[in-house]
């Protein structure tokens, strides 16, 4: 099972409404169940618009160089 702790970058796996596939983002908070969490998502320019559920396994984590190079897109 991946290992993440709050406030981990990630990368989203799967499309969600308002935030597709490959959307950046940082864990705000974990269910009790450890099997979801809460991650906040960033536009482009790492401005947050929203917090979406996901289960550990539709995220990824990220690296502030991954982020970069996605704002230079």
């Amino acid at each position: 099972m991946k290992e993440f702790k709050e406030y981990d970058l990630v990368r989203t796996l799967v499309d969600k409404p308002n935030a597709p596939k490959g959307t950046f983002g940082a864990i705000v908070s974990f269910y009790q169940d450890n099997e979801a969490c809460e991650v906040e998502v960033w536009d482009q320019s790492s401005y947050p618009y929203d917090v979406i559920t996901y289960e550990l396994h539709e995220i990824e984590k990220a690296s502030e160089e991954e982020l970069r190079k996605a704002r230079k897109a």
